[in-house]
C-alpha cells in the first residue's frame, strides 16, 4: 500500500470537511467531487489490503463506493477504521537473504541431505548425453551452472547444442558465445590500455596479469579450439611473467602455477605452489585443490593424504570425481588408508 494515497484521502476529506461547514449552493458541488475522490481513493486502498478470498477487488470498490457515499462521513470514517485494522493484521513479508554456514559448521556439522535437483547430478545428466530431460529443467539447469565456476560449463553447453530442442540449442549457443565475447572484448580492451605510453608500473603489472588471466580463462575453461590450446597457454605464460618481474605478487604466482599445471608441467607447478605455502601470502583455500592435483598427478599419494588430514576443507573444493578418490581411500570406516 502507498501511504502517499492514504494521506491524499485525508487531505481531501478535511477539506470537503471545510466545505461542509459552509455548505451553500456554490459549495455544494465542489464539496460532493472532493468528498467522492476521497472515498475513491481509500476505498481502492481497502480493496488491494483486502484478504485474497475476495478475488473481485473490482467489484469490491464499486460496492463500497456506491454503499457508502451517501452516508458522507459516516461511510469515510468506517473504511477508515477498516484500512488501518487490515494494516495492523497484514503479515508483511521481509526478505531475509539466505545465511552462508562457515567453512567450521560445514565440516563438523552432519548435515542430511536428500540428494541435489541441480548441480553435479544435472551436470552428469548432460555430460551422459540423456536426450530425455524436460526442455524447461534443462533451460534451468544451464542457467544455473552459467553462475558456477567450474571448468566442466563449456562442456556442458557444447554437449546441449547436440540436443533435440532448438530453444535449447540456441540458448547454449547464446551462452557460449556470450562468454567468449565478454572475455575477447575484456581482453581488447586491456591490450588498448597496455598500449599506452608512460603507464605506471604497478598498472602495467597488473594489466599483464589480467591478459594471462584471460588466456588461462579461454584454455581451463575449454573455450579454446585443440588447435589454438598451446598458443594460449603461451600467450598466458608469457603474460603472467612480466607482473612477476615487475612485482611479484602471490596472486600471479597461483595463476602462474595453474598455467603450469594446464601444460602438465607438475614439477614447476610445485615449487610455485609450495612458495605459497611456506611464505602464506594467500589462504590455502585458494591453492590446496591444485597442489593436492599436482601431488597425485606426480604419483605422490602420501602427500595427497596428508594434505587432506591437515586441511579437511580441501573436501568441499574438489571435483566430483576427486571426491570419490578420497571416499574410496577412506573406506567403510571414514579414515585414509
Amino acid at each position: 500500500m502507498e501511504p502517499s494515497k492514504l494521506y491524499k484521502s485525508i487531505l481531501l476529506e478535511l477539506l470537503s470537511f471545510a466545505l461542509f461547514i459552509n455548505l451553500n449552493i456554490y459549495t455544494l458541488v465542489p464539496f460532493l467531487t472532493l468528498h467522492g475522490l476521497a472515498l475513491f481513493i481509500i476505498t481502492s486502498l481497502l480493496a488491494s489490503i483486502i484478504p485474497k478470498r475476495f478475488k473481485d477487488r473490482r467489484k469490491a470498490i464499486f460496492v463500497f463506493f456506491i454503499i457508502l457515499y451517501p452516508t458522507l462521513y459516516l461511510g469515510y470514517i468506517f473504511l477508515l477504521v477498516a484500512v488501518f485494522y487490515l494494516l495492523r493484521k497484514q503479515k508483511v513479508d521481509v526478505y531475509q537473504p539466505p545465511r552462508i554456514p562457515s567453512l567450521e559448521e560445514i565440516i563438523t556439522e552432519d548435515i542430511k541431505f536428500s540428494g541435489r535437483k541441480i548441480g553435479e547430478a544435472a551436470l552428469a545428466v548432460i555430460q551422459s548425453g540423456e536426450s530425455k530431460i524436460n526442455p524447461l529443467r534443462l533451460e534451468t539447469i544451464l542457467s544455473y551452472l552459467l553462475n558456477l565456476e567450474s571448468s566442466q560449463i563449456i562442456p556442458a553447453l557444447k554437449k546441449a547444442l547436440a540436443y533435440s530442442e532448438d530453444t535449447i540449442r540456441l540458448y547454449a549457443f547464446g551462452a557460449i558465445s556470450r562468454i567468449e565475447k565478454n572475455l575477447n572484448q575484456t581482453l581488447h580492451a586491456l591490450r588498448e590500455r597496455l598500449s599506452q605510453e608512460r603507464l605506471p608500473p604497478e598498472e602495467k603489472a597488473y594489466l599483464y596479469y589480467q591478459i594471462a588471466l584471460i588466456y588461462y580463462t579461454f584454455v581451463h575453461y575449454k573455450l579454446a579450439d585443440p588447435e589454438f590450446r598451446g598458443y594460449m597457454l603461451k600467450e598466458a605464460l608469457e603474460n603472467v611473467k612480466k607482473p612477476l618481474e615487475m612485482k611479484s605478487t602471490p596472486e600471479a604466482k597461483l595463476l602462474l602455477a595453474k598455467i603450469h599445471i594446464e601444460m602438465k608441467q607438475f614439477d614447476e607447478a610445485l615449487i610455485h605452489l609450495e612458495s605459497l605455502m611456506e611464505s602464506k601470502e594467500l589462504n590455502p583455500v585458494s591453492y590446496l585443490m591444485q597442489l593436492a592435483e599436482v601431488y597425485y598427478e606426480r604419483g605422490d599419494y602420501k602427500m595427497v593424504k596428508r594434505l587432506i588430514r591437515e586441511h579437511p576443507e580441501i573436501e568441499l573444493l574438489l571435483d566430483v570425481e576427486a571426491n570419490f578418490v578420497i571416499r574410496f581411500w577412506r573406506g567403510k570406516n571414514g579414515n585414509l588408508r
